[in-house]
């Protein structure tokens, strides 16, 4: 976007909508670190953090499941 003298850069999509919302959520539950279900079921963590069911993402037409990691 932008003309030849200045241009800037965007990121739109499912993953950046979700990490926004996470960021809000975040201080909604005083908490330091959220992660979506797709990020827990891909990686491995070596406690079982804190899983928030059925949360509404607004943005997306379902909700999800985050996990708190702290």
């Amino acid at each position: 976007m932008g003309t030849s003298e200045r241009k800037q850069y965007s990121i739109t999509g499912q993953p950046v909508i979700i990490a926004a919302r996470l960021e809000q959520i975040n201080k909604e539950l005083n908490s330091s670190i959220l992660i979506s279900d797709s990020v827990y079921k891909n990686s491995k963590i070596d406690f079982e953090p804190i899983a928030h069911q059925n949360i509404v993402i607004k943005g997306l037409p379902d909700p999800i499941n985050i996990y708190q990691l702290i």
